[in-house]
C-alpha cells in the first residue's frame, strides 16, 4: 500500500509523461488531482475521482496546490493558498474543508524568505507526511499528525540546481517505517528513527519500490530530468534490482533505449516503458523474469506508462495523444486486448502556469 506523485508533463514532439503515481490496492477508484489557474497564478485544486471502468464519480475542490488524499480517504493535506506571504501546509477533510495549518521546519518565514515545501507524502499508515523542503539545504523531514509534531530526519545537502529539488524521488516503504530517497547524487534507504542510512546506488533514476517493499528496480548511471531520462552512457541500458534484505544488486535487463516515462507492476516482474527517441515513440512491456521485450499495439497512439492496477496486473493508467500530440486523456489501458477507457482530459494551462501544473498533478488509484 503505497503512493506515487506524477511530477512532470513535457512536451518533446508529443505529450510525454515523467510520471510517479500513488497507489492503493482497493475498491477500484481512481483519483486525478490537478491545479487550477486563479487571478495569482496556480492557487486551487481539483481531485476527480472515477470508477476503473471510467465513471465520474465526483469532484473535489481545495483552496492549495499539491493535494494529496490520505490512505484512509479522510483528509488531505495541501499547500494552502494566500495572497500574501509563503504558503502554509494544511489539512483538510474529505471534501476540501481546512481543519487546521500543519507545522513546517520554516514556518512563519518572511515573505521574501526563499524557501519552500518541495514535495510531500502520506505515509502507507496514514499516521504520518514526507515532507521535503528547500532553503540552502534540502531538508527531509516527518510530520506525525497525532501529535502535531515534525521531526527533521534527514538533510541532503544543497540543490545542484533550482529544478534539482523538484526531480527528487521519494517513497515510502510498506512498513511506514522507511523512505526511498534519490537524487542525482546517490540513492538510499533513510530509516525515520534515526538508523543509518543505506547506499543502494550512486548516480541512477529510481523506478519502483514493489509493494511487499522487498525489492528496488532502478536504472544505474542515469540522471532524472524534466525532459526524462538523461544517460550518462551509451546503450545498452540496465535495469537492476536491489534486494533490501539481502543489500545487494543484480542486472535484471538490458535495453536498447532509455526509458522515458515507466511503471512496474506491483511484484516487480513486468515493466511498461515509453520510448520517445525513435522518430515514433513506442510503448513497451519487458517481462523482467524471463528477460524478454514485447511492443504494445497501442493503434498508432502515443501511451504513456503511469501505473499498473492492483489486480492481475493488467491495466495501466496512461495518458493517449494522436501523432500531432494535440490531444491528450487519461485513461485506462487493457495490455491484453488493447482497449482503452478514457477518463478524461488534462485541465489547460497557459504557458507561464505550465510548469507548475506539471509538477503538482497527482494521480492515485485504490
Amino acid at each position: 500500500m503505497r503512493k506515487k506523485l506524477l511530477i512532470a508533463i513535457i512536451t518533446v514532439s508529443i505529450l510525454s509523461f515523467i510520471a510517479t503515481v500513488n497507489v492503493f490496492a482497493g475498491n477500484g477508484t481512481i483519483y486525478i488531482a490537478e491545479p487550477i489557474q486563479g487571478k495569482i497564478g496556480i492557487d486551487k485544486t481539483v481531485i476527480s475521482l472515477f470508477n476503473a471502468d471510467g465513471t465520474k464519480l465526483r469532484e473535489i475542490y481545495v483552496n492549495g496546490i499539491m493535494a494529496k488524499v490520505s490512505p484512509n480517504g479522510k483528509y488531505i493535506v495541501y499547500l494552502e493558498d494566500k495572497e500574501n506571504g509563503p504558503r502554509e501546509l494544511a489539512l483538510a477533510d474529505s471534501e476540501g474543508n481546512k481543519l487546521r495549518n500543519l507545522p513546517t521546519l520554516f514556518r512563519n518565514k518572511k515573505p521574501e524568505q526563499k524557501i519552500g515545501t518541495i514535495n510531500l507524502e502520506w505515509s502507507p499508515d496514514g499516521e504520518k507526511i514526507i515532507v521535503l523542503q528547500q532553503a540552502y539545504d534540502v531538508f527531509l523531514s516527518v510530520l506525525y499528525l497525532k501529535n502535531n509534531d515534525l521531526t527533521e530526519i534527514h538533510s541532503l545537502g544543497p540543490a545542484e540546481s533550482s529544478e534539482e529539488p523538484y526531480l527528487y524521488t521519494f517513497k515510502w516503504f510498506p512498513d511506514s517505517a522507511r523512505i526511498l530517497i534519490s537524487n542525482s547524487r546517490q540513492t538510499k534507504i533513510v530509516d525515520i528513527n534515526s538508523k543509518p542510512s543505506i547506499e543502494i546506488a550512486k548516480k541512477s533514476a529510481v523506478i519502483d519500490i514493489t509493494r511487499d517493499g522487498k525489492k528496488v528496480v532502478y536504472i544505474p548511471g542515469v540522471e532524472k530530468s524534466l525532459f526524462g531520462g538523461i544517460s550518462l552512457g551509451k546503450p545498452p541500458y540496465e535495469i537492476w534490482q536491489y534486494d533490501v534484505e539481502k543489500q545487494r544488486s543484480e542486472k535484471l535487463i538490458s535495453l536498447d533505449a532509455l526509458p522515458s516515462a515507466y511503471a512496474l507492476s506491483h511484484e516487480g516482474k513486468y515493466l511498461a516503458f515509453l520510448n520517445v527517441q525513435n522518430r515514433e515513440p513506442e510503448t513497451f512491456i519487458a517481462d523482467l523474469t524471463r528477460k524478454t521485450v514485447e511492443k504494445l499495439d497501442t493503434k498508432a497512439h502515443t501511451l504513456i506508462p503511469i501505473e499498473f492496477s492492483s489486480n492481475a496486473n493488467n491495466l495501466i493508467v496512461c495518458t493517449r495523444t494522436d501523432k500531432k500530440g494535440d490531444k491528450a486523456f487519461y485513461g485506462v489501458f487493457n495490455v491484453k486486448n488493447g482497449e482503452f477507457k478514457q477518463l478524461k482530459e488534462p485541465v489547460t494551462m497557459s504557458g507561464e502556469a505550465s510548469m507548475g501544473y506539471f509538477l503538482f498533478t497527482w494521480i492515485d488509484w485504490r
